[in-house]
């Protein structure tokens, strides 16, 4: 008979047995199963049958952690199902036990649970998949396409609750139809909005006004971030009302110069402060990069800079602090100051790129 934490799952109707196991989930999506010693209820052909369905749905769970964690990156405890399965390979998973209190993520893994082909050897029995989920020091990488939408329009996708790190906020907004221009407010954060169709900037010292227009989707990045509050969750913009302030600065894309990178491909300054606006030390910048497929971005460090990347199409591979990370077209990724990282294009990509406080950007410069 074979031994070991997979043995431990199987509950059939004449065994009975304590099982025990963990699946760790980690900020990034990737982990490891680990678990202990148990009886050996069953056969080894249904033993070996549950110990496949754990690593099948290893990277699921590990999904199902980061859909959750798109609120809170510092989601964590431990999730037992019960699983059914029928003798035509059917089956109904129940939360037995739950300790993380998350219910995006125990109706992720119920419905991963039942949606799995499960072998022959498994049918006609009950399998007790206990998931345990452990929180990482911070989180580098969101998938937007796990975030939420709401009616308001407005969504958070990074932000210190999500990340660990203050630096920036980043949403994507939707503004509705209208006939004109939308009622002006004022932020209390320096801001820059993009618009993700044509890609015009607009950079926002604190207190301007903006005066969007409607029926247009914009990626909004706010310094310095924070935890945003339930109501900024909620899809209400972080506003106030207009103020007197400096004005913003609108940097059609027409009126910014590509600048060729060897060995990596184009990128635009959209917000330049040593150009654009006046100020060298101001809080943020924002790039556009086209990188060419197989680009290779070497290892490096900004020591007292946050980066922040919006990709919009293409992906490839970036390596933060020795973690390997699958970049998408819906991914946003931030990396801490003084955090090594590089970044490999398996195709051709377009990202979005923004520093606080500004400064790196300025190395594009360079010949």
């Amino acid at each position: 008979m074979r031994t070991g934490w997979a043995a431990a799952l199987l509950l059939v109707a004449a065994c009975g047995g304590a099982p025990k196991a963990d699946q760790t989930g980690t900020g990034t999506g990737t982990g490891t199963g680990t678990g202990s010693e148990g009886p050996e209820p069953g056969s080894d052909e249904q033993i070996a049958g549950v110990e496949k369905a754990m690593n099948d749905l290893a990277p699921a769970a590990h999904q199902c952690w980061a859909a959750a964690a798109v609120d809170d990156y510092q989601l964590a405890g431990s999730v037992k199902l019960l699983v059914d399965i029928t003798e035509d390979g059917k089956a109904t998973a129940n939360v037995q036990e739950d300790t993380t209190k998350d219910d995006v993520l125990k109706k992720c893994l119920r419905i991963v649970a039942e949606g799995y082909r499960w072998a022959p050897p498994t049918r006609g029995t009950a399998v007790l998949l206990p998931f345990q989920f452990s929180a990482p020091s911070g989180q580098n990488l969101i998938d937007r396409d796990l975030v939420p939408r709401h009616a308001k329009g407005a969504r958070v996708l990074l932000d210190a609750r999500n990340s660990g790190n203050p630096a920036a906020s980043v949403f994507e907004l939707e503004t509705p139809k209208t006939d004109g221009l939308l009622a002006p407010t004022a932020s209390e954060r320096a801001e820059i909005w993009i618009d993700l169709s044509s890609y015009e900037a607009t950079y926002l010292p604190p207190k301007a006004p903006r005066t969007p227009e409607g029926e247009k989707r914009f990626l909004i990045v706010s310094v310095p971030g924070g935890r945003e509050d339930a109501t900024r969750r909620a899809g209400v913009l972080p506003a106030s009302p207009a103020q007197k302030g400096k004005g913003a600065v609108i940097v059609p894309l027409s009126k910014t110069k590509p600048i060729e990178r060897a060995g990596v491909g184009t990128v635009r300054l959209l917000v330049d402060p040593a150009a654009t606006t006046g100020a060298a030390d101001a809080p943020l910048s924002a790039t556009l990069l086209d990188a060419t497929a197989g680009a290779a971005i070497p290892e490096h460090v900004h020591d007292g800079a946050t980066e922040i990347l919006y990709v919009v199409s293409g992906g490839g591979t970036m390596i933060v602090d020795g973690v390997s990370l699958e970049v998408t077209a819906s991914s946003v990724v931030q990396v801490p100051a003084g955090v090594k990282h590089s970044f490999t294009a398996s195709a051709a990509t377009r990202a979005l790129q923004f520093y606080t406080p500004a400064g790196p950007e300025q190395r594009f410069k360079q010949k």
